[in-house]
C-alpha cells in the first residue's frame, strides 16, 4: 500500500498503531516510524503512548481533550505536558479526582511523580490532594479563588453567637454592625449563610427559659 493509500486508511481508522501502519504499507517498523514522523501524528497520553492520531482527524474539546475509545489525546502533548497545563489553566487548582475526570484515568495510577513536579504545588485537602501552579502569583490567584466565599471561620462564627444570645432581637445587619471590629469575616453575607445552615433565625426574640 502506498503512503498515500495508507494515510487515508489511516484517516478512516481514526486511531491507528505502528503494527497497523506496518501492515499497511507492508513496511518495516523503523519505515513506519519514519512516516509517523513526516505526518506530524498525535501520540496518545494512555495506554502506553501506543496509538496515533492524524491531525486533521483530531477534534480537542474542553481542556484540550480528545478520546477516541480505548484512546486519549491532549493538545498539550504527553501526559506530563497535560498535568502541568491543566493545573496552570485552572481556575482555582484542581484535586485529584477533578484531574482523573478529565483525562478518564484512575489518579493513583499516575498521579503521585506530581507532587515534586518543579512547576506543580500539591496540598493536601481532607482526604484528597489539591493540585496549584508552582508560580507565586498564580499559585495565590488560584488558593484566593479556591477560598469558600462568604464563610464564618469557627472564631467569628462564636463571636456572632455571643453577640446574638445576648442581644436575639437583633437583625442579622446588626449583628454584621455589632462584630465587625472582633469578627474580620462576619459579612450580612456570611452570617446569613452561617444561620440559614444551622436554622437560625436573627431578629426575633427568643422566648425565655420560663416561657418553654
Amino acid at each position: 500500500m502506498r503512503q498515500e493509500e495508507a494515510r487515508a486508511q489511516a484517516k478512516q481508522e481514526m486511531i491507528f498503531t505502528v503494527a497497523q501502519l506496518v501492515c499497511w504499507m507492508e513496511c518495516s517498523v523503523s519505515v513506519a516510524r519514519r512516516q509517523l514522523k513526516k505526518w506530524a501524528v498525535i501520540t496518545s497520553y494512555n495506554a502506553n503512548a501506543r496509538y496515533y492520531a492524524l491531525p486533521e482527524v483530531v477534534d480537542f474539546g474542553p481542556h484540550g481533550i480528545w478520546r477516541c475509545e480505548p484512546a486519549a489525546f491532549s493538545a498539550h502533548g504527553n501526559l506530563t505536558n497535560t498535568v502541568v497545563a491543566l493545573v496552570r489553566d485552572s481556575v482555582a487548582g484542581l484535586t485529584s479526582r477533578e484531574i482523573g475526570a478529565i483525562l478518564g484515568l484512575v489518579p493513583r495510577s499516575f498521579l503521585a511523580p506530581f507532587g515534586k513536579h518543579p512547576q506543580i504545588a500539591r496540598e493536601r485537602e481532607g482526604n484528597t490532594f489539591v493540585y496549584f501552579c508552582a508560580d507565586p502569583q498564580r499559585q495565590q490567584q488560584q488558593r484566593l479563588a479556591r477560598m469558600p466565599t462568604h464563610a464564618l471561620d469557627d472564631h467569628d462564627a462564636i463571636v456572632v453567637l455571643l453577640c446574638w444570645i445576648e442581644g436575639p432581637g437583633q437583625t442579622i445587619e446588626q449583628l454584621a454592625t455589632t462584630v465587625r471590629q472582633r469578627a474580620p469575616s462576619a459579612s450580612v453575607e456570611s452570617i446569613t449563610k452561617f444561620f440559614s445552615l444551622h436554622g437560625l433565625c436573627a431578629g426575633k426574640k427568643r422566648a425565655s427559659r420560663s416561657q418553654l
